[in-house]
């Protein structure tokens, strides 16, 4: 039995072969279009090329025709306008997009990231410091659609707020001046799954384009652009939106934005984190995304937005080696919280339907990394809080796939000082006293929504295919299909009854992958790897069952096909 229970997706063989025949791709990669939602060749055509072209018009997103006539004034006007954002990966780089933008417009333009004491997005506290520095526009990114008491006392304050996010609208809007947000009710913007860097970057080009000669934004602007969408990319990818629709055509782009920016700050992060070329959206979430963060988990939340907006060489250099080195610093404390909280799970006698764990130990900007560890770990969603000495947890949840974490938690909002999120991300804050009743109530929550039976994670599975498939011209097709990430996942193949070749072995500076050769039936022997799979080195069979995805391995100018394996079963 593999560590994880395989689950088969199917498609129709006459759709297989139309999509084959009209996009002239083979049958195998029909079969990964349809999986990816795919059921007509003009489909087809725009999954595999996604042109700039087809970005939806920036002018249909809710009220932005009043949020840019107001910008153009306050520009006119010599106001000052401030960039409000947020101290993860989706606001800083929303900051540090709009400050880019307004410098080519020579607008009076600040930004503000709160600190994480002080709470998420717009605070009464932003709004007053705001005020103090003579702000007359306060423009928020990836917040501000639920914040209506902050925005009532900025216009008590006699400040125009526009707010530009992409979280839940509610049931009532805040008191802004203009809300720009792609599933505002009463409007009809074709994509509502934008992140909020996105949504900032079609409202800079509603603006540019209400200016309609180019000159008026000057010659810098094409190389805004080129920065712009590497940021839209790293922000896409970490805040885990479905790369489908416009998403796939920001992601992709600006991912070949990333390699040949001249942005001093993207290529001191790019370089600091080791990305290699071509850079992927698996660079951006394990190595880019994790550095942006570092500082706003460890009490420097305006770091990540300095460096992206840092124009001098080696300044950016040096504000990239000391993300880097808060990074060090957050693994080896992430390692400690993690290990606390399961300690904490092993004393409730197990994780439940949610787990819910709380302890002083765990640094409040951890807790989201931490809940995310716990989900590996136990394949359920998690929430960890982070005790201060007033008596006040906050903390983070992550989710598994299909659990909508953000209606479990709506449940139980009575228990909440403060709550918010999404399907597989949450926040919450809430008094230390309750933390047991609301463990009770969200376990109850889940209960009612889907039980947690399986010990064994699913693992989904895009297609069966015999060895004669198997080839490196497969797998340069196979790129076609990318960007990979939420909502176009890697595809992973299974291969039935491979014969394994010659001796397996241990491979890594701790021995923890398992490398090997296998022979399809009606195929080549190809090099296997296995990564965190030393635990299969003494039951490995002579024949197996492998679930895969395809890897070329480039050296010496010679192309060779390899596979990294993601679970085993051996005959």
């Amino acid at each position: 039995m593999g560590a994880q229970q395989w689950v088969f997706q199917s498609q129709p063989a006459a759709l297989v072969q139309s999509l084959s025949t009209q996009l002239k791709v083979s049958p195998l990669l029909s079969r990964l279009l349809i999986n990816r939602g795919v059921k007509d060749a003009d489909a087809g055509e725009r999954f595999l090329r996604p042109s700039m072209e087809r970005l939806h018009d920036p002018m249909r997103m809710g009220q932005v025709e009043k949020a840019v006539e107001r910008v153009r004034r306050a520009i006119a006007n010599k106001e000052h306008i401030r960039t409000q954002g947020d101290y993860d990966v989706d606001g800083s780089t929303s900051s540090a997009l709009l400050h880019q933008f307004f410098g080519l417009l020579n607008a009076n333009h600040s930004f503000a990231i709160p600190s994480r004491g002080e709470g998420y997005g717009l605070s009464h506290k932003a709004v007053e410091r705001a005020k103090a520095d003579g702000v007359t526009l306060m423009l928020t990114v990836d917040n501000g659609i639920a914040a209506h008491d902050e925005i009532a006392h900025a216009r008590e304050l006699g400040i125009d707020v526009i707010v530009t996010d992409h979280h839940p609208v509610g049931e009532r809007l805040p008191p802004a001046y203009a809300i720009v947000h792609p599933a505002l009710p009463g409007y009809d913007y074709p994509f509502a799954g934008l992140c909020g860097c996105a949504v900032a970057f079609k409202f800079a080009l509603a603006i540019a384009g209400s200016y309609g000669d180019a000159n008026t934004l000057g010659p810098r602007f094409p190389a805004f652009l080129e920065s712009a969408l590497a940021l839209v990319a790293i922000a896409s990818v970490c805040d885990v939106v479905a790369l489908r629709d416009e998403n796939r055509v920001l992601v992709r782009h600006g991912l070949a934005a990333l390699e040949v920016t001249r942005h001093p700050g993207l290529r001191a992060l790019r370089e600091v984190s080791q990305a290699g070329a071509p850079i992927t959206t698996q660079e951006i979430g394990f190595r880019i995304g994790p550095r942006i963060n570092a500082g706003g988990r460890l009490g420097q939340e305006s770091l990540a937005a300095t460096l992206l907006t840092e124009t001098n060489d080696e300044r950016a250099k040096l504000l990239a080696m000391e993300m880097d080195l808060l990074n060090t610093q957050r693994q080896k404390l992430e390692r400690e919280a993690t290990k606390k909280a399961k300690e904490l799970v092993d004393e409730f006698g197990g994780p439940g339907e949610i787990v819910v764990v709380a302890h002083e130990d765990i640094m409040p900007g951890l807790a989201g990394i931490v809940a995310a560890r716990l989900v590996d770990a136990y394949n359920r969603p998690a929430v960890v809080l982070s005790i201060n000495g007033d008596g006040i947890a906050t903390g983070s949840g992550r989710s598994v796939p299909d659990f909508h974490l953000l209606d479990a938690l709506k449940a139980c909002e009575s228990h909440f000082i403060r709550y918010g999120g999404h399907a597989q991300a949450a926040g919450v804050t809430i008094n230390k006293s309750g933390i047991d009743d609301f463990r009770v109530a969200v376990n109850k929550a889940a209960a009612s929504v889907q039980r947690f039976t399986s010990e064994r994670a699913l693992l989904g599975v895009d297609a069966l295919i015999g060895g004669e498939e198997l080839t490196l011209d497969f797998a340069k097709e196979l790129s076609w299909l990318e960007p990979f990430g939420e909502g176009n996942p890697e595809p992973l193949l299974a291969l039935e009854a491979g014969k394994v070749i010659g001796r397996p072995r241990l491979v890594g500076k701790t021995g923890k992958h398992l490398t090997f050769h296998v022979a399809p039936e009606n195929g080549q022997a190809i090099r296997a790897i296995g990564f965190g799979l030393a635990a299969h080195l003494d039951t490995l069979g002579r024949s197996v069952d492998l679930v895969f995805a395809p890897r070329i391995n480039r050296y010496g100018g010679r192309e060779e096909l390899e596979i990294e394996v993601r679970d085993v079963i051996s005959r």
